[in-house]
């Protein structure tokens, strides 16, 4: 079952980083408005998901440990690549200055 909005095939489809950002903030947002209507024996009832038994609070940890996992996965391909236009451009500009150049060494 996918979000609203989501096609079937969205794995497999190219987004770009505002698009998934967007997606995984949407994400949050729906778990949260679920947790906060939701009472302590309803996340304590058992379910069927995916052909597995367990409980709601046990979904709502999967799901919010797969959320912080991939945000962490974008914030690493953030850093290893650079955001486009001009937060790349501000990173850049402060970038702090080699400690070890040419006039520090020792001849």
């Amino acid at each position: 079952m996918k979000p609203g909005g989501w096609d079937d095939d969205y794995e497999e489809q190219p987004h770009s980083l505002d698009e998934l950002l967007s997606d995984l903030e949407r994400a949050h947002m729906i778990i949260s408005e679920g947790l906060s209507e939701t009472c302590d024996e309803e996340l304590a009832a058992p379910l069927t998901i995916w052909g597995r038994e367990t409980d709601g609070k046990s979904l709502l940890f999967q799901l919010l440990a797969e959320l912080i996992h991939r945000k962490g996965q974008i914030a690493m391909l953030r850093g290893i690549y650079g955001d486009q236009g001009e937060a790349t451009s501000r990173r850049k500009a402060s970038k702090p200055v080699s400690s070890s150049s040419s006039s520090s060494r020792m001849t």
